[in-house]
């Protein structure tokens, strides 16, 4: 979330995808932006980053494994990592390398050629107490045909009911999508795809889930929006926010903030105890 010297507000698709999970969660990362990621997710922004370099030329599918891997061990080295599921940078690089080759083996073949990577967009979408507010963030790729795709690493397959019901990432695409982010006409509906890649021991899986975004999606959206900046406005970023106890990312291992709230009070022995 960024707000600009004219009172602009800019709301990234993840400040709102952190918020729908937890306020306070979303509130302590504003507040403490210098909080490292977790290394799944950097295998993630490094499975990203090879892919990026394939669709973009700078590399060939053959070369993929090897750029992966070594491009997240320099990763490892340059950034700090909060280190939750694996110990180790190869741990990392294996993963990431084989996704890599599964986006490769499994997904690219499905996959327009043509399209724009890495899209970035800024778009004005209605306003709050007389304060133009904006939807930002990046697509993944955008073919030269309606549709979006966003590409992502994951421990398990995704289930595309609970995407299509609860996700706002291709909710807010979508609508910056149709609102001319991206140059070419877009229509309602608009069909977002995950391009999955299920981390394995051995390969990858990959998968290919759709969702479908409406008009009225957009209008939801500005709800979410709404309650989004009321809390923001009202509450302010330094007082506590309401607590999503009961969402599974609520714990140690999980959330990158927990020392700060649940984890300033109890331990995690004593968070888990069982008779």
């Amino acid at each position: 979330m960024r707000i600009d010297d004219d009172g602009g507000i800019h709301v990234r698709q993840s400040d709102l995808d952190t918020f729908n999970r937890c306020n306070e969660r979303h509130r302590l990362l504003l507040n403490h932006p210098e909080v490292a990621s977790n290394d799944a997710a950097v295998s993630g922004t490094c499975t990203h980053a090879a892919i990026e370099a394939l669709l973009t030329g700078k590399i060939t599918a053959r070369d993929i494994e090897q750029w992966a891997y070594e491009y997240s061990l320099r990763y490892c080295q340059d950034n700090e990592v909060r280190w939750v599921t694996w110990t180790l940078p190869a741990h990392v690089a294996a993963h990431a390398s084989r996704c890599a080759v599964g986006f490769v083996k499994g997904l690219l073949p499905h996959i327009e050629p043509g399209g724009q990577c890495e899209a970035t967009f800024d778009v004005p979408l209605m306003t709050f107490k007389d304060r133009q507010v904006f939807i930002t963030g990046t697509t993944d790729y955008v073919p030269p045909i309606q549709r979006l795709y966003d590409w992502k690493t994951a421990s398990r397959r995704f289930d595309q009911r609970v995407k299509q019901r609860t996700a706002i990432q291709p909710t807010v695409y979508a609508v910056a999508a149709v609102h001319g982010a991206f140059g070419a006409p877009f229509e309602w509906p608009v069909r977002f795809t995950y391009g999955v890649m299920v981390r394995g021991r051995e390969a990858a899986t990959t998968q290919l889930v759709d969702v479908q975004r409406t008009q009225a999606h957009e209008g939801w959206l500005k709800d979410q929006l709404l309650t989004y900046l009321n809390m923001l406005t009202v509450f302010g970023p330094l007082a506590p926010w309401p607590r999503d106890e009961d969402h599974y990312l609520c714990n140690e291992k999980w959330c990158p903030v927990w020392s700060m709230c649940k984890g300033a009070r109890l331990s995690n022995d004593e968070d888990t105890w069982a008779a």
